[in-house]
């Protein structure tokens, strides 16, 4: 914020204590990157963007390498700063089940392609060789780890 000339002290400090409290790490404020959790540093990252207040975020891969509780928390927590603060969000994933959970429209990639954005829903039920490759391997993956399914 001092870099880009944004609010003062008082209003930097403010803006860095809520994006802290929206994202559940308030604690860890003071705490080295080696010394925390990836689930707490991606919040972070999080964090960092929404002090800035964006009309739009990109996200890669956001819920990589997580766990099942922390990739819970940190989609219910993304999904929440969406809808409290109108922030538009590209999410760029292999996770069909985290673009699920977040809603709108979800784009898929074929051969460099954008197939038409679609809700879930649609996709689930798209006629596409690839879209439904991508389902049968998510089929799998929650055969064998026990996880959620489409």
């Amino acid at each position: 914020l001092i870099y880009h000339n944004i609010g003062d002290e008082d209003e930097i400090r403010y803006r860095v204590a809520n994006a802290l409290e929206m994202l559940l790490i308030k604690e860890h404020q003071h705490q080295y990157p080696a010394n925390v959790s990836l689930g707490i540093l991606k919040r972070a990252a999080v964090a960092r963007a929404m002090i800035m207040r964006p009309k739009l975020i990109l996200m890669d891969e956001p819920t990589a390498g997580l766990d099942r509780i922390s990739r819970a928390v940190l989609l219910a927590l993304i999904g929440n700063i969406r809808r409290i603060n109108h922030v538009s969000m590209v999410l760029v994933t292999h996770d069909l089940l985290a673009a699920r959970e977040l809603g709108g429209e979800i784009g898929v990639l074929k051969e460099g392609d954008l197939l038409q954005p679609m809700n879930f829903e649609q996709l689930k039920n798209c006629q596409d060789s690839f879209v439904e490759f991508l389902f049968r391997q998510l089929e799998e993956e929650a055969a064998m780890t026990g996880g959620p399914a489409a």
